[in-house]
């Protein structure tokens, strides 16, 4: 079967005056594989199309997309946007009394499967008309009928924490959102919730005052504060740092009944680890088309997603594995120091960082982990020469590359191949780092037309065309989804490598800053308050300490190496305990 997407928002025939229709060979001879729609846009018949991509590559905008599919997925057509829109191939298996962990990249169908799952969204099976019993009809025999059976005759209660945060940055106060609605019970568990992820602080607060990871906190109180039956948890990872995503891991498990079910989206892994039973896994091309895989446990699942292959499925959904190494296997960097700095002291306010004597050594990526507030970005703006410490030195002056944590757009008419065009095509820099982030792909947008993805990469990129001895990177995973931070991790690791540089990397993901360092800077304090950092140590010892402080333990996978966060009171975590090895390598 052929899938031909069209991006209507990208497409522009106005500009163009239809390039797809002049130059496809079947139009050209007489069959109407294309025409024009009520919209004035092109519509791509896929009975008549024959696939040879002209069109696609003709497309100035990169609107047009299309695939070829195996023919035995007709049948598993489970939700279609419409004429030349996305589709979703099969679907997923909730179960009772179980976390169902779903992975994949964004624009993949997550989100939609969730929507449908809480009854917002009607399964269309790619059909134009559907009603309840085709939908049960197509489940006949699985567990997902009797799901779907209770959710249309009403004896399913959802409670929901939706991805777009922003959407509840109102005016009105944490305390009457979080209560509005509830019984006396439910309020007794909003209580009890908000003191654990320290959300009590915040009641006298009104939502629209509220940081990203407040909000997010939130949320995901009043989630799990509701009485139902189902709770669904997207992306409730966002903005939040790692002491706060295990908390919240660990607070989700003890949600879970014989008779309730979970289904979690977020694109942490490590968090994903702990908080699934089992995993689903969705590949396809974004905002094109989405399959969904067998249902799989937690450890092989993720496994088989870093390994980019679906053994059942017998699919390769990615071009190269990610591989972790045991710390006794990694390259040393060199023992040369590149820069260094004296004891050093910052105040900003009513916060104080103290940053004890070290340095960095040349050819060596450092990695910067601890708690939202203890002074991270302070200290990368120090090192960048953006800030100037208050007693203390840093030397000597070496060239710095920075990538600030948020990125804004100065220039929003600016294009992306304003940017990317002073790479030569086909140079070691395209091949290792324009192609595999398929930042070409963007080069007639504008730089205010891209998500918060697609600007993390362009900011990435642009810093890495910098000519530099140091190069620091604030948080380059945030807005990625889990692919995108994969194949970031190897870009920055690689060719930083073979450029024989130096960086210091600061990020919330534990997977991508164990797969990118050498050594860590572990910052420890009182968020807001004061800070403190130690090292760079090597990173066992701050790892050990940082997860110490969080109360986890992990231990790496035997089959992949990639580290894994211990379930709490298992014998592993019991035994690691007793040893002080909260991170075993």
């Amino acid at each position: 079967m052929r899938v031909a997407v069209l991006r209507k928002e990208r497409c522009k025939p106005e500009d163009c005056n239809y390039l797809c229709m002049k130059f496809c060979p079947k139009v050209r001879s007489g069959v109407e594989a294309i025409k024009v729609g009520e919209d004035k846009k092109p519509i791509i018949n896929e009975d008549l199309c024959i696939g040879c991509g002209i069109c696609v590559k003709k497309c100035p905008f990169q609107a047009l997309s299309i695939v070829n599919l195996p023919d035995a997925l007709r049948k598993d057509v489970f939700h279609s946007y419409g004429k030349n829109q996305f589709r979703l191939f099969k679907f997923i298996v909730p179960r009772k009394g179980k976390v169902l962990g779903l992975i994949g990249e964004n624009g993949i169908g997550k989100t939609t499967v969730l929507n449908i799952l809480s009854g917002k969204l009607l399964p269309n099976l790619g059909r134009e008309k559907v009603n309840h019993r085709d939908i049960l009809d197509f489940f006949k025999g699985s567990e997902a009928m009797n799901y779907f059976r209770d959710l249309f005759q009403g004896r399913i209660k959802v409670s929901y924490k939706i991805q777009n945060i922003s959407e509840f940055s109102r005016d009105e106060k944490v305390r009457d959102f979080l209560e509005e609605g509830f019984e006396e019970g439910e309020r007794k568990e909003v209580s009890k919730l908000s003191s654990e992820l320290r959300v009590s602080k915040l009641f006298s607060r009104k939502l629209m005052e509220l940081s990203g990871g407040e909000l997010q906190k939130v949320l995901v109180v009043k989630c799990l504060s509701r009485e139902a039956n189902v709770y669904f948890l997207d992306e409730p990872c966002s903005y939040l740092d790692i002491g706060e995503r295990l908390k919240i891991a660990r607070i989700i498990r003890k949600k879970l009944t014989t008779d309730n079910y979970l289904v979690v989206v977020d694109h942490d892994l490590i968090f994903m680890d702990l908080v699934s039973d089992f995993v689903q896994i969705f590949y396809g091309r974004s905002n094109v088309y989405g399959i969904i895989s067998s249902i799989y446990s937690t450890r092989v699942g993720i496994n088989n997603y870093i390994e980019g292959y679906l053994p059942v499925e017998n699919v390769k959904f990615r071009e190269f594995p990610i591989k972790f190494e045991r710390r006794s296997e990694v390259r040393k960097s060199s023992v040369n120091e590149l820069v260094k700095w004296s004891d050093l002291k910052k105040r900003i306010g009513n916060f104080e960082l103290v940053v004890k004597s070290s340095g960095i050594n040349e050819k060596e990526i450092v990695g910067v982990i601890g708690i939202n507030g203890t002074g991270k970005t302070i200290f990368s703006k120090l090192i960048s020469g953006l800030e100037t410490p208050d007693s203390g030195e840093i030397y000597p002056k070496i060239k710095v590359a920075y990538k600030p944590q948020y990125l804004k757009v100065t220039n929003p008419d600016l294009k992306v191949r304003d940017i990317i065009g002073k790479v030569e095509v086909g140079s070691l820099f395209w091949k290792q780092v324009i192609l595999p982030l398929r930042v070409n792909l963007l080069s007639n947008l504008k730089l205010s037309e891209l998500s918060g993805g697609q600007l993390q990469k362009i900011a990435l990129v642009e810093c890495l065309l910098r000519e530099a001895e140091l190069y620091v990177f604030d948080e380059p995973s945030a807005y990625l989804d889990v692919e995108e931070r994969l194949k970031v991790a190897k870009v920055l690791r690689d060719f930083l490598k073979f450029r024989e540089s130096s960086a210091l990397i600061i990020d919330h993901d534990l997977l991508f800053i164990d797969y990118t360092s050498d050594r860590i800077i572990y910052f420890s304090g009182k968020p807001a308050e004061f800070g403190t950092c130690e090292g760079p140590l090597d990173v066992v010892t701050a790892m050990n300490f940082f997860l110490k402080e969080v109360g986890v333990t992990m231990r790496r996978d035997k089959h992949t190496n990639r580290p894994r966060v211990n379930k709490p009171n298992s014998r592993l975590d019991v035994e690691q305990r007793k040893q002080n090895k909260y991170y075993y390598v």
